[in-house]
């Protein structure tokens, strides 16, 4: 069974199991042995089958996890679970919800990257029968658990264009919580120049302002 070499190759499902592993499990050996499991997708019973010499071996394997290396153009399209999938990139489509549910489970997964699917549903839509992909929240929790089966690489993009979109949107979202009749939509032609003025930052992650 072949062991991962790239973060783009992990699942979600792994990314975040792996990150659990090595945020709670102490025992070295234990580590190794579990993030293979998780890794080759085997039980712990599977590895330990292995020979100390072959363990080794695939733990050598397991250096891409000290050096991060993660695509950042997003993927149009993902097929996950017989559903086809499209990202919501264009920023005057995102709605108010949309916006405080990521910030709210970004400030999370600063401490926990068990969110990371949770967060990609919130971005993440299924395609209609015209071909469009329609944000509804009503079907948040099939859209987070379909998406643990995404690569890492066909996801992080969105994620890294919406950090950048949440960065400038911070200070609004700080007062709307203060005060509640403050919405998006009041803030979006600021929001639009500013992704106009600093094109650098969406091009990093293949993306532009129409």
């Amino acid at each position: 069974m072949e062991l991962p070499n790239s973060f783009n190759e992990l699942t979600v499902r792994q990314f975040q199991e792996a990150s659990r592993i090595l945020k709670f499990e102490d025992d070295l050996l234990e580590r190794h042995i579990q993030l293979i499991a998780c890794l080759t997708n085997q039980t712990i019973d599977w590895v330990e089958s292995h020979t100390p010499a072959q363990i080794g071996e695939m733990v050598k394997k397991l250096d891409f996890l000290l050096k991060p290396d993660v695509n950042k153009k997003p993927s149009k399209f993902l097929v996950l679970n017989k559903t086809v999938y499209s990202p919501i990139l264009k920023m005057e489509t995102i709605n108010w919800g949309q916006v405080k549910t990521i910030k709210v489970l970004g400030e999370k997964a600063e401490y926990d990257n068990q969110y990371l699917n949770q967060q990609l549903a919130c971005v993440y839509s299924k395609l209609n029968w015209y071909g469009k992909a329609v944000y509804s929240a009503s079907d948040h929790a099939k859209k987070s658990q379909d998406l643990l089966d995404a690569k890492l690489g066909d996801v992080y993009g969105t994620l890294f264009f919406y950090s950048n979109v949440l960065e400038k949107l911070s200070p609004v979202i700080e007062n709307s919580l203060k005060e509640a009749t403050q919405t998006i939509a009041e803030t979006m032609p600021e929001i639009m120049k500013w992704a106009k003025e600093n094109p650098q930052i969406l091009a990093e992650a293949g993306l532009k302002v129409s």
